[in-house]
């Protein structure tokens, strides 16, 4: 979120993010979409507020939202 340094893995996953929402996912192998709903998932757990300024600010226009909510409840790639 630019607010500080990043971990390894958070480097990795702010790389990328952007692809990733903006296109929900359209490359993304089938094992790479478990660990983008896990990380997800575990961001959410973490703080809601914090997953809904990630989403915000990598989808602000909020075109894939409604995927990505879908993916995160049923774990249905195909969705996302």
């Amino acid at each position: 979120m630019d607010k500080g340094p990043c971990t390894k893995d958070g480097k990795n996953f702010k790389r990328v993010l952007p692809e990733t929402l903006s296109t929900a996912c359209g490359r993304c192998s089938p094992n790479q979409k478990i660990v983008v709903r896990k990380m997800l998932l575990g961001i959410r757990a973490k703080s809601e507020p914090r997953f809904f300024e990630l989403l915000d600010k990598y989808d602000p226009t909020r075109v894939n939202r409604e995927a990505l909510y879908s993916f995160l409840i049923t774990g249905d790639e195909r969705n996302f």
